[in-house]
């Protein structure tokens, strides 16, 4: 399976398909409004719903030199000479039944008379409504899904504005990254998981952002100045300008359950950086913190010769438990445990002061460097070592 296919299958993503092929399976003509950059798949993803049911076409709108919608329409129906040709001699002609007609409108050129035509097809429609009528599946993409064709009873409009979750983008990302040479590395678990989780905060909602980043090294991506570059190159690549008004249409913006994002690229190309820096530090703490709370609970039970302190501790919190100690608690019970003590639990101090640090910087919202999170590499591999698994 490629990875347009894959995408498409994804809940959000298949949510719309599924959309959309409920309207054409009802026969009614739809208009999908689109933002200018959409992951490549969409057609064959609707079409594959229909593969027994409906005779599938791709028709192009071509410019106004071209013959109209009708004309190109009617050339295999062989219609008697003199028969009025109009939308509502094709939806009453037999041998143009059982279609569903895929319309890729490429500029604005020959829109105005396919949208024209699409409005008298749905007066046709309702005039003779019948089973087995031919639809038109119309695909408009920008400034196009500013003037689509008037919906009704018999045309729906399926806008692509809040499709996509933050588990879709995940999930591509994971399966980008199958590609990526982390996978080659046995060693590096939690450098996958947080090259996985920073690509899908930084594209937020943007498959393709995802598949330009999965070509970045991990140095990279969380590199603040490099990820800055990269971003502001992808928006360039767009042709997206740091004073342009940012539209759900062209790509710049859209809503990730509920909430409006903006695109990062975006972001740079404003100088945002402290919302990059977020987006960075919120992909790696859905990593890191699970971990360090992993390795908590381990030093805690691996200490030998040693009790910790509970009770009121520096701060002058109340400990009732050992496991309510937080990794502060424990780096600095260690730092301050007798010699001999302190001597047979020494790779779990190293371990305890080393996450202490990460978590530390983690809580006050900045993402950690590659060299941290390669130290979080070495104690995940330590303890997987210690306890035999």
């Amino acid at each position: 399976m490629n990875e347009s296919s894959y995408w498409w299958r994804l809940p959000g993503p298949a949510n719309y398909v599924e959309a959309v092929t409920a309207s054409l399976r009802r026969e009614i003509n739809v208009a999908l409004c689109l933002p200018d950059y959409l992951l490549a798949g969409l057609p064959q993803a609707i079409s594959r719903e229909f593969e027994e049911t409906r005779r599938w076409e791709s028709l192009r709108a071509t410019g106004t030199d071209e013959p109209g919608p009708v004309q190109l329409l009617s050339r295999s129906l062989n219609l008697p000479p003199g028969v009025i040709r109009n939308a509502q001699t094709l939806c009453a002609t037999p041998a143009f039944d059982g279609r569903i007609i895929w319309l890729e409108v490429p500029d604005e050129a020959g829109w105005p008379a396919w949208r024209e035509f699409l409005d008298e097809y749905q007066d046709a429609c309702r005039l003779r409504d019948k089973p087995g009528r031919t639809v038109f599946c119309v695909a408009l993409k920008g400034r196009l899904t500013l003037d689509p064709p008037p919906a009704g009873e018999f045309l729906a409009r399926h806008y692509w504005q809040g499709c996509v979750g933050s588990l879709d983008i995940t999930i591509f990302a994971a399966e980008l990254f199958r590609q990526h040479p982390l996978n080659r590395q046995s060693k590096a678990r939690l450098q996958k998981k947080a090259t996985i989780a920073v690509a899908a905060s930084l594209a937020q909602y943007d498959p393709l952002l995802v598949e330009w980043l999965a070509l970045e090294p991990l140095e990279r991506l969380l590199d603040l100045p490099a990820v800055k570059t990269l971003l502001r190159t992808f928006g360039q690549a767009r042709g997206w300008q740091s004073d342009q008004a940012q539209e759900w249409r062209t790509g710049m913006k859209d809503e990730v359950e509920g909430i409006e994002r903006v695109h990062s690229a975006v972001l740079a190309l404003n100088d945002q950086t402290t919302e990059i820096e977020a987006r960075i530090w919120s992909g790696q703490i859905g990593v890191l913190f699970p971990f360090i709370e992993e390795q908590r609970q381990i030093i805690i039970e691996s200490a030998e010769d040693f009790s910790w302190t509970i009770g009121q501790v520096s701060n002058g919190e109340t400990i009732r438990d050992e496991q309510e100690l937080e990794i502060n608690h424990i780096a600095s019970q260690l730092e301050s445990a007798p010699p001999a003590a302190r001597w047979a639990n020494q790779h779990l101090l190293r371990r305890a002061q080393t996450l202490r640090e990460i978590r530390n910087r983690l809580a006050h919202r900045k993402p950690i460097a590659i060299d941290q999170l390669k130290l979080c590499d070495e104690i995940n591999l330590a303890s997987t070592r210690r306890n035999g698994t």
